[in-house]
């Protein structure tokens, strides 16, 4: 199941999005510079109680070019996906 795609913008966006039994919190979409042609996406994935999950597999798509990256969270849940073209994107987190 994918969330809905977020517009990334030269612009500060704040998501709370529930997918999957775990959910991906406190999201900033911001771009490095207001001109730039590239941004990142920075997150929280907790389960439905609040806990962290550690090691859950981030996918981050473009929904225009279908171009995805992946990462993996941290002990604390975070994940950070940079360098990414200006564009909408759907994100999906998973566990094994």
């Amino acid at each position: 199941m994918l969330i809905p795609s977020k517009t990334v913008r030269p612009l500060v966006g704040l998501v709370s999005i529930a997918l999957l039994g775990l959910i991906v919190s406190n999201v900033d979409v911001n771009c490095l510079h207001a001109q730039a042609a590239s941004a990142s996406i920075q997150g929280t994935v907790t389960d439905m109680s609040g806990a962290a999950v550690p090691d859950a597999s981030v996918q981050v798509r473009n929904t225009g070019t279908d171009a995805s990256q992946k990462t993996t969270t941290d002990s604390a849940g975070r994940f950070t996906v940079s360098d990414l073209p200006v564009g909408s994107y759907e994100l999906q987190a998973s566990t094994t």
